[in-house]
């Protein structure tokens, strides 16, 4: 289990696009193996009254990957990680881990037992905390995006493979200078950061998600967005298909600022090929050292 906050800055993250290594068809060809825990995923948006040991359990989801992302609000003070961010319900938090299922009992380990009872859209849950807490409540089924191949392709939890970084500085009057940059195994901001400043002399480290790796992406048919960091801190919001047809993506985060006031939502565009994924992504930025405009773009490989 991990406990983590929302508040994060990672400037490179921006408008996303996966796309696939060689086809160029409007339709995806490409089947994937479905993730583990289809057919267990859901989310369910619990009542006010959803409180147990001073903890209010706002919305419990179980991800197509065997992972589930509970939102609390009012953590008890001796179990708070320092850097949550202040809800104005309490203090927000994200506890995420993984899950195994048997029939409508969800296992999570060193966390809750949960039993889920579903009756149309209505839900009933006993959870019985590692603690020894317990707590009977009720919810809602949040509604999930239709299980078509796109998102049944999408909606897993991606690791990155490499990235392919560039950094396009730009004159006083927007024209851009020539790209520079490598290929890194997975994705470490920090040695990106690093590598720039010592072949380039260029320091864009404030901007480099406060010089974190990133560690997964999930997506789950519930339209929730996730990325976690090897730090254990994870940022969370919402997506959705534009166009499922051209797989086209739109995405919002929860948290405002999460990339800054330029970069609160964006499109994406999802294709795949094989058992990979593609993610490219990039966008204007202002460097807080002498205001000098530059564009930053990263390519994931995912796997």
């Amino acid at each position: 289990m991990k406990k983590s906050c929302f508040k994060w800055m990672l400037v490179a993250l921006m408008p996303v696009m996966f796309a696939s290594c060689s086809s160029d068809n409007d339709e995806p060809e490409t089947k994937l193996e479905p993730a583990p825990y289809v057919a267990s995923a859901q989310k369910i948006s619990l009542s006010s009254n959803a409180v147990v040991g001073g903890v209010q359990y706002k919305s419990i989801e179980f991800t197509e990957s065997g992972k589930y992302i509970i939102r609390t609000n009012t953590a008890p003070e001796a179990d708070r990680n320092p850097q949550l961010q202040d809800a104005a319900a309490g203090v927000e938090e994200i506890i995420t881990g993984t899950y195994t299922v048997d029939g409508n009992v969800y296992t999570l380990p060193n966390y809750a037992t949960i039993t889920v009872s579903v009756l149309g859209t209505s839900v009933n849950l006993n959870i019985k905390l590692a603690s020894g807490g317990e707590l009977t409540t009720a919810g809602v089924l949040v509604a999930k995006i239709a299980l078509n191949l796109q998102t049944q392709n999408l909606c897993r939890t991606w690791t990155i493979a490499r990235t392919e970084f560039r950094y396009i500085e730009q004159d006083a009057s927007g024209k851009e200078k020539a790209p520079v940059g490598a290929v890194f195994t997975g994705c470490n901001l920090e040695e990106m950061g690093n590598w720039l400043l010592k072949e380039h002399d260029v320091d864009i480290m404030d901007q480099l998600a406060k010089k974190r790796a990133v560690r997964d992406i999930t997506f789950t048919s519930s339209k929730t967005y996730q990325m976690t960091f090897a730090n254990g801190e994870i940022s969370i919001g919402d997506w959705n298909w534009k166009n499922v047809t051209n797989g086209t993506i739109s995405y919002t985060w929860d948290d405002p600022d999460t990339m800054g006031n330029n970069f609160e939502n964006g499109d994406a565009t999802v294709k795949f090929d094989g058992a990979y994924g593609v993610l490219s992504l990039g966008g204007n930025v202002t460097t807080n050292h002498g205001g000098t405009k530059y564009r930053v773009t990263m390519t994931f490989t995912l796997k």
